[in-house]
């Protein structure tokens, strides 16, 4: 039995989920810009699956992920680590990009980056590999 692209959608949606909290982060929703407040890190972990049209911002996890002073100091922290401004890069078409959030759509996904791109739910599994891997 074929599957719907809706089911491809939800599989390809979970996937980038279980991809990012391998790679020791977290998703927050977030509809403002890049700002990341206490408020978005106490109310707006997603626990279960990533849904369509919401933004999102990764942050790395911490023992309490709901905990803003947690997760600011395990991003300095990695911050540290990885020796660089922005500790959560992708790689975007060849080109290593600062990410500040993305969006999943139906027929692609916002990647918000210093400069904005749309790309295929392929390409951003690609690129989510690219994502450093801050916790084993």
């Amino acid at each position: 039995m074929a599957t719907s692209p809706k089911e491809a959608r939800k599989t390809e949606t979970a996937l980038i989920f279980e991809m990012i909290r391998a790679k020791g982060w977290n998703a927050y929703g977030s509809e403002i810009g890049a700002l990341c407040g206490d408020e978005v890190i106490k109310r707006n972990l997603v626990e279960l699956e990533l849904e369509l049209n919401k933004r999102y911002v990764i942050l790395p996890r911490a023992s309490d992920p709901r905990d803003p002073e947690q997760v600011k100091e395990k991003l300095e922290d990695v911050t540290e680590k990885l020796s660089r401004r922005d500790p959560l890069t992708i790689m975007i078409s060849g080109a290593k990009r600062p990410l500040t959030g993305f969006t999943l759509k139906a027929n692609g996904v916002i990647v918000n980056t210093p400069r904005n791109c749309i790309v295929g739910y392929e390409e951003f599994l690609r690129a989510v590999e690219s994502i450093a891997q801050i916790q084993d």
